[in-house]
């Protein structure tokens, strides 16, 4: 009797083991997926570059910036943002065009996955949401989406709506097509970020360009345009206007910034006074290309005001690295501490041809709220680089201080901020000028070369423009990933995945029976 109560007994507790054990499976997976859940527990390793997250550091600060402007009454079923992805197979009757969806889609979803990670990190929680729409499956939402949203085709790979704004993203704004018509380049990173800055701003920040005097035009896709500036620009939630000031009486009040592209004419007394009192009495924000052919003396002055001397001197540098393969200058980038050049100073390189000397003017007037730093520089030392007063004859150039021939190192850059007042010590910010010896640097043959132009100018942008949390970010281009296997990879792959399964199985199985048996 006793063994058969020993025998209930023993049931009993192995009946409760178990019980246990299904308790504490089901606690390990909820609990897991919990955790998986804070994004303040866990870390996700991009392993492909070895960084936390592959989205760029200037796309994470904008996300942060958003999510710090998003209502705090937002949450996850009311979202502030809304990504709609509505790439589809369905409509495509070539194979070609089938595979390349499906090839697009294999790039968003996880540009997508990125983003909403990201945007996770930040409260309030839930301000971005993703939902992807299938129109077999979401047909409803799909009708919903077309109705509502004018400009949804075939084409369009994902919609962002704030509100009642809305941007549409098509296929041939995320993906960059060679001259032979195919796919050679994901920029959906760019494309998303801008459309999200865009809806969720009320506006975007106004720069206008001076024209009328020969400078050089944002419709011009050639060498010498600006097309590619004024696409970064937009990207970033920047338009980029004309201004004509003959035909104003003041420079715009939505103005955020003056770009003077490289005038070749001379400006009137009106026009310069015009530029001047934007400066002076709105702490105006200005950015200025001189070419060494320019002999403005109205802006040459515009510029004392300010600490800056644009000399009438060629920079020369004769050293082996200050030419690049194509015959551009290259010119070091050292601020000596500027936060525009933090990043940069003392291995960032830009390119470019025929600058002329512009350095800080120690004759100008003494200012305690003004301060003009020297930022790009020849590379050369004494005794090959200088600035050529007398660049107008024949090669070779000779130094020769008795002609007032600038010692090296030779500035090409500098940047003036002023305080908009002294008070307890405290400064106010005021206005800020950069000025830069040629318009080569801002030009499309060089602005997306392999130096450091577009990094430097774009940060330049967001300085002026009070964006603090962008400065000093890298561009990183989106890299493309592929998996190379041969045949025999893939049936190594094969044999691996079934052999191991099945090994455990036939251990498992071994194991009952072994049991059973004893």
């Amino acid at each position: 009797m006793a063994s058969f109560d020993d025998f209930k007994t023993a049931r009993r507790w192995n009946g409760f083991n178990r019980f246990l054990q299904v308790v504490l499976a089901i606690s390990l997976v909820l609990s897991l997926n919990f955790l998986a859940s804070q994004s303040s527990v866990h870390r996700r390793w991009d392993i492909l570059q070895g960084g936390r997250q592959p989205l760029a550091l200037e796309t994470q600060k904008q996300l942060e910036a958003m999510a710090r402007r998003a209502p705090q009454e937002t949450n996850t079923k009311e979202p502030w943002v809304r990504i709609y992805s509505t790439l589809s197979e369905v409509g495509w009757t070539h194979d070609e065009q089938v595979s390349n969806i499906k090839m697009l889609r294999g790039q968003l979803e996880p540009l997508l996955d990125d983003f909403l990670y990201t945007a996770r990190r930040t409260p309030p929680r839930g301000w971005l949401s993703v939902e992807r729409v299938d129109r077999m499956k979401n047909a409803g939402v799909w009708a919903e989406l077309v109705t509502s949203h004018h400009g949804i085709s075939a084409t369009t790979a994902l919609v962002v709506v704030c509100k009642k704004r809305y941007k549409i993203i098509n296929i041939e704004d995320v993906f960059r097509v060679n001259k032979s018509g195919e796919l050679d380049a994901f920029k959906g990173e760019e494309a998303l970020i801008s459309a999200l800055l865009n809806v969720t701003n009320e506006k975007p920040q106004v720069v206008y360009h001076t024209v009328g005097h020969g400078e050089m035009s944002p419709a011009d896709t050639g060498e010498d345009g600006l097309s590619a500036f004024a696409t970064h620009l937009q990207a970033r939630n920047t338009v980029l206007l004309s201004l004509d000031l003959t035909k104003v009486n003041e420079v715009p009040t939505d103005a955020s910034m003056v770009l003077l592209p490289a005038p070749v004419t001379i400006f009137s007394p009106a026009e310069a006074e015009k530029l001047g009192r934007y400066m002076r009495e709105r702490n105006g924000r200005m950015l200025a290309f001189v070419n060494l052919e320019n002999n403005d003396e109205r802006l040459e002055r515009l510029f004392f005001d300010w600490g800056i001397l644009a000399d009438k001197a060629l920079a020369v540098d004769n050293s082996k690295e200050s030419l690049d393969v194509k015959g551009n200058m290259l010119v070091r980038v050292d601020g000596r501490g500027h936060e525009l050049t933090r990043l940069l100073a003392g291995r960032g390189v830009l390119a470019v041809r025929r600058p002329r000397a512009v350095r800080f003017d120690q004759g100008s007037y003494p200012d305690k709220t003004l301060k003009v730093t020297e930022l790009v520089f020849t590379k050369g030392d004494a005794s090959q680089s200088w600035g050529e007063r007398n660049y107008q004859r024949p090669r070779p150039y000779v130094y020769n201080p008795e002609q007032g021939d600038i010692p090296a190192p030779v500035s090409v850059a500098a940047v003036a901020e002023r305080a908009a007042g002294l008070s307890m010590n405290l400064k106010f910010p005021g206005g800020r000028m950069l000025v830069a010896g040629s318009g080569s640097i801002v030009g499309n043959s060089l602005l997306n070369d392999a130096n450091d132009n577009a990094f430097f100018l774009l940060n330049t942008v967001n300085w002026m423009l009070d964006r603090d949390q962008s400065l000093n970010i890298p561009p990183r281009p989106l890299p493309e990933y592929m998996l190379r296997a041969t045949r025999p990879d893939l049936n190594d792959v094969a044999w691996l995945f079934t052999l191991l399964p099945g090994g455990v199985l036939l251990l498992g199985g071994f194991v009952f029976f072994w049991r059973r048996n004893t």
